[in-house]
């Protein structure tokens, strides 16, 4: 397990996620297209307009599948992300993981 290749890809994967304007549709009305500019994730083309609500983007969307990919990394095979309504996120892992 390289703990720093770990870091590397969580890293790369949560700053692909970047609050930014991305065009929705087929194409921006100034290319002759009926498409809109909006705010959100312009890797997940995730519509939002608030900090609180990017935060809860990353938290509960972005966060689960990093950590899933770590854990195939660290060769964690029997783990699961439970996202409770937005309120938080738990991690289930095997008693054994804690002990490495």
């Amino acid at each position: 397990m390289d703990k720093a290749k770990i870091l590397a890809e969580a890293k790369a994967e949560l700053e692909r996620h970047v609050w930014g304007t991305y065009v929705e549709g087929k194409a921006t009305v100034a290319l002759g297209g009926t498409g809109v500019v909006v705010s959100g994730c312009e890797a997940c083309r995730k519509r939002f307009g608030t900090n609180s609500q990017y935060l809860r983007h990353l938290s509960e969307d972005v966060l689960p599948n990093i950590l899933r990919k770590a854990f195939e990394i660290a060769g964690v095979l029997n783990f699961e992300i439970i996202v409770c309504a937005g309120v938080r996120s738990t991690l289930k892992a095997p008693a054994e993981f804690g002990q490495a």
